[in-house]
């Protein structure tokens, strides 16, 4: 302690002297190491703020620093195993969706490029008018959006679809996923079958104007035979017989060639319905275990 005193008093000394180097300073000491400690007196009695008694205060030590690691190793345990608590509890009270899927195989007609067909069932698969009727299937009383917002709709090839379905549980997802699946294939069959009588309306209507075209040059040909005879009566009856005979071939012509559209039309659209239906039937998605959970 002596030893600290005295290096404090020099080290105020010091300081002293060379901001008031103006100033006298008298030093009081004693030759007997076992009197009093040395004192420094100024002129004008003024105090000295207490000055550090140690250089080593503030300095921080290894133990203290060991001290603060471990202080901090405690609280970082502390949290993980509350963050692990409240996972637990969060998974406990707010289980996991169940979900199903099931998947779809798809013949698909003629399209312009390899995998655009697909595409199309896709959108179609998460349309509203799809989601709807799945809805009026399973008789849910839930709206449109929200159940849109509960399955999706995967394009795995250019043939194959999966859909996937979440619900409270297993056996709805399975029956929402098979519900879906069922009004999906039997939409795309109904438009299927419209599209074809589109185009069955098409032909259709060629053959008809050819035959109204027929029946025109019949009136005037008709009309012109009752006229009084004469060179250009005959002349005139002379062309539109010609006409008439090219209008009558042209007709069955297209006639044959309307048959043959027909026949193919039907034959694609059978082709693509019958050859589309479930791949693999709606089953569960087992979900993650416990253990797996928590570890996510």
């Amino acid at each position: 302690r002596r030893l600290n005193e005295e290096r404090g008093s020099a080290w105020a000394a010091c300081s002293r002297i060379a901001n008031d180097g103006d100033q006298a300073m008298t030093v009081s000491s004693t030759e007997d190491k076992e009197g009093p400690d040395p004192l420094w007196v100024h002129d004008d009695d003024t105090e000295f703020p207490a000055q550090p008694a140690d250089f080593n205060v503030g300095l921080v030590s290894l133990g203290f620093i060991s001290s603060a690691i471990r202080r901090g190793a405690r609280f970082w345990g502390a949290l993980a195993i509350t963050g692990l608590l409240i996972g637990v509890a969060v998974d406990v009270a707010v289980p996991p969706p169940h979900k199903a899927s099931t998947s779809l195989l798809l013949t698909n007609g003629p399209e312009a490029a390899l995998g655009t067909a697909i595409v199309d069932e896709q959108a179609i698969a998460q349309s509203r008018t799809v989601a709807g009727l799945a809805l009026h299937k399973l008789g849910l009383q839930q709206s449109v959006d929200s159940f849109l917002k509960s399955y999706t709709a995967t394009v795995l090839t250019d043939r194959v679809l999966l859909i996937t379905v979440s619900a409270p549980s297993s056996n709805d997802a399975v029956s929402r996923a098979t519900a879906l699946a069922t009004e999906f294939l039997a939409y795309r069959a109904s438009q299927l079958e419209a599209q074809q009588n589109l185009v069955f309306v098409s032909l259709d209507q060629q053959v008809s104007q050819a035959n109204q075209h027929i029946t025109s040059i019949n009136q005037q040909i008709r009309m012109e035979a009752a006229r009084p005879k004469s060179q250009s009566q005959r002349a005139r009856l002379t062309s539109l017989r010609a006409e008439y005979a090219q209008a009558a071939t042209a007709l069955t012509v297209l006639e044959q060639s309307v048959n043959q559209d027909e026949a193919a039309t039907l034959e694609s659209t059978a082709s693509q319905v019958d050859g589309s239906g479930v791949l693999d039937a709606a089953a569960p998605i087992p979900l993650p275990s416990q253990r797996k959970r928590l570890f996510i």
